[in-house]
């Protein structure tokens, strides 16, 4: 069973990345179960995505306001076909 452990401590290391936050935070199938948890964390992970991945400050603003509408289902976020 060493190839289970080994293929186990590869998928760990991918789960607990910020990307992985963010693409489970995006994901509609799973940001708006019951269950789904917005902690600190995920917020964290959001933001370290986006400083990543945008230098531009102004880009980065308009991603922000459309996470926030992302979040409450305001708008067009909240119709069934998003």
């Amino acid at each position: 069973m060493l190839i289970w452990k080994i293929i186990y401590q590869r998928w760990l290391g991918q789960l607990h990345r910020p990307l992985h936050t963010a693409a489970s935070y995006l994901n509609p199938s799973i940001r708006y179960l019951p269950t789904f948890k917005k902690d600190k964390e995920v917020k964290y992970d959001i933001l370290d995505c986006i400083d990543v991945l945008v230098s531009d400050h102004t880009e980065r603003g308009a991603i922000h306001s459309k996470i926030c509408k992302y979040d409450t289902c305001f708008g067009i976020m909240g119709r069934d076909t998003t």
